[in-house]
C-alpha cells in the first residue's frame, strides 16, 4: 500500500517541476558572496513558495512566509530560498513600485 503512494508522491513533485522554468529571468539579481547577504534570505519550505503569486502584495508574501522580505544588496528584487526534491531554489520576487509582485524568478542553485 505504500507503494503506489511514494510513485503517486514522486510523480507529483515531477510534474510540479515541470511546471516551473528555472531559469532565472533577466531581471533576478542574485545576492553577492558576502557571509551577511546570504544569511539575511529567509529559507522558505517548497509548498510556501508556490503559493506566492504575481499580484499579490508585499505584506501578503510576508504574511504567508512568516517574516519580511530581504532586499539585501538588490533592491529590485526580493530574495527566498527553498529546497525542492533534491537542489536548492533561489526564488527572486520582483516588486512594482507600489509593493506588489510584478513577477516570480526561480534559479536552481545545486
Amino acid at each position: 500500500m505504500k507503494i503506489p503512494f511514494i510513485f503517486a508522491a514522486v510523480l507529483w513533485l515531477g510534474c510540479a517541476f515541470a511546471a516551473i522554468e528555472l531559469s532565472p529571468k533577466t531581471w533576478h539579481v542574485s545576492p553577492d558572496s558576502d557571509p551577511r547577504s546570504s544569511t539575511a534570505h529567509r529559507f522558505v519550505p517548497w509548498n510556501t513558495v508556490q503559493k506566492i503569486r504575481a499580484g499579490m502584495s508585499e505584506s501578503e508574501v510576508e504574511a504567508l512566509i512568516g517574516s519580511r522580505l530581504q532586499y539585501y544588496h538588490h533592491p529590485a528584487n526580493a530574495i527566498l530560498y527553498s529546497f525542492a526534491a533534491d537542489f536548492e531554489v533561489e526564488v527572486a520576487l520582483k516588486l512594482s513600485p507600489t509593493h506588489s509582485i510584478e513577477d516570480i524568478s526561480y534559479k536552481k542553485i545545486n
